[in-house]
């Protein structure tokens, strides 16, 4: 009985406290109505803890507030933070807008001049860059003139092979044709009034000798248009001069030597774009499309002109800042000048016998020789004196195989070539004159700029002491 009491007791008490906390649930629990709002009777329930958190402090926490202010608050913050990121997208994809026709070209011309001329680029690399060419044959391009040949020819003249008998060494799948203008082409003229490269005595010279034509060349079922600008007098030597790679390259870089070279050594000069440079046929800066026939299109360039004697040849590989020269009677080594002209004494070395030849830079990627050794015999066997300029890097050294074919024959004393390593600090042939602006004169972002080298004295003293060699 004792225990029954205590526990309604307890019972009892446990109700009072549920009453006293929530006395709704009690009081509806037993029945009871509640007062009307208008009633005198008034019940006054316990705060809970975060509503009494909220009574005290005088500046609310909306994480720690109820459903109407918190939740409010924090969907509010999290609204403005998305506006803002949006709001900042927006404005970056705008600015990349307007900067891309700008970046697309600029990209576009870091890509091909990374590509083409880093001697440490991939095999991959390459054939990607030639499967790339190969494919958009049918591509439609802006500015056609400046990539196809469409001048009609009626071909009538071989191209041959060795000039001291050309009616016998003619090449039957090299044909061309070349057509001189009745006035220097409107480039030319503006590059040689040019006061900032040219003085008083070079500008007349200019003007009165040198001659503008165009070269039509078919090899095989390939064509080609060639823009070359020449100086040519009878019972005097020639130089053909070809430039390198890159934009801004054409052949009014080595344009400084023309009138020394005339009146100290009495030599002509021939002046040459090269596939896909200047104002010859071809898609911007890609060799990749006509390497294989430069030996052709170099023997139809000089063929062109009818000469009986092999010529001399300064010729360079890559950007001016790095110059390699090769004096021969013919021309180039690797992607430029140099390049193609070491492939061509290897086919018609005929063009080059007895001569010196002037390379500057030559990163070449292969001679073009059928077995290793074969283009040393070449030079010994018609006497052909190669001289090479080259500024080196670390690159180059450890890595360029035309350097280190170079630095072994030099060290084994080869007559037929001679390596100059330049200290850059002392003997630098990286400089040039302010661009000129000529409309259509090169390709890519230098497209309407005129680049000149910027020769010493004494550097073109030395070509011309070169070339005089016997």
């Amino acid at each position: 009985m004792e225990n029954d009491a205590n526990d309604r007791g307890k019972s009892y008490s446990d109700a009072i406290s549920v009453a006293s906390v929530y006395p709704s649930l009690t009081s509806a629990s037993a029945g009871v109505s509640q007062p009307a709002p208008n009633s005198s009777t008034t019940v006054s329930p316990i705060s809970s803890p975060k509503e009494q958190k909220t009574t005290s402090d005088e500046t609310p926490d909306i994480y720690a507030t109820g459903l109407e202010d918190g939740t409010y608050g924090v969907v509010n913050y999290m609204i403005w933070s998305q506006i803002n990121i949006l709001f900042g997208v927006l404005i970056l994809g705008i600015i990349a807008i307007l900067m891309s026709k700008y970046t697309t070209k600029l990209a576009k011309d870091v890509f091909w001049c990374v590509e083409m001329t880093s001697p440490l680029r991939s095999k991959t690399l390459k054939k990607k860059a030639i499967r790339r060419v190969s494919k958009s044959p049918q591509r439609k391009y802006s500015s056609p003139e400046r990539v196809r040949t469409l001048i009609e020819v009626d071909f009538q003249e071989s191209a041959y092979s060795d000039p001291a008998d050309s009616s016998r060494s003619s090449l039957p799948n090299v044909l061309f044709e070349r057509r001189d203008q009745d006035t220097l082409s409107e480039q030319a003229t503006k590059l040689f009034n040019s006061t900032i490269v040219f003085d008083e005595a070079e500008r007349a010279w200019l003007l009165e000798n040198m001659r503008s034509t165009t070269i039509s060349i078919k090899v095989d079922h390939f064509l080609f248009s060639i823009n070359s600008n020449y100086a040519l007098k009878e019972n005097q030597q020639t130089v053909l001069f070809l430039h390198g790679f890159g934009a801004g390259r054409n052949w009014a870089n080595w344009l400084k030597l023309a009138y020394p070279l005339s009146q100290r050594g009495r030599y002509s000069t021939i002046f040459v774009d090269l596939p896909g440079f200047g104002q010859s046929s071809g898609r911007s800066l890609d060799q990749a499309s006509w390497k294989r026939y430069g030996p052709e299109i170099l023997v139809a360039i000089v063929s062109s002109f009818h000469l009986h004697h092999s010529v001399y040849v300064v010729a360079q590989c890559g950007k001016y800042k790095k110059l390699l020269f090769y004096i021969s009677s013919n021309s180039s080594l690797y992607t430029g000048g140099a390049a193609t002209t070491v492939r061509t004494i290897n086919r018609y070395p005929q063009w080059f016998r007895n001569r010196n030849l002037i390379f500057c830079n030559s990163v070449i990627g292969d001679f073009g020789e059928e077995k290793v050794g074969d283009f040393e015999i070449t030079l010994t066997r018609f006497n052909i004196h190669i001289v090479v300029f080259w500024t080196p890097d670390e690159d180059h050294t450890k890595y360029c195989v035309a350097y280190k074919r170079w630095s072994r024959l030099r060290a084994s004393n080869f007559r037929n070539l001679q390596l100059i390593d330049l200290d850059p600090k002392t003997q630098t042939m990286k400089l040039h004159y302010p661009l000129v602006s000529v409309a259509q004169m090169s390709r890519c972002s230098l497209k309407n700029k005129g680049l000149v080298y910027k020769l010493s004295d004494q550097y073109i003293q030395q070509v011309i002491d070169i070339l005089d060699r016997k």
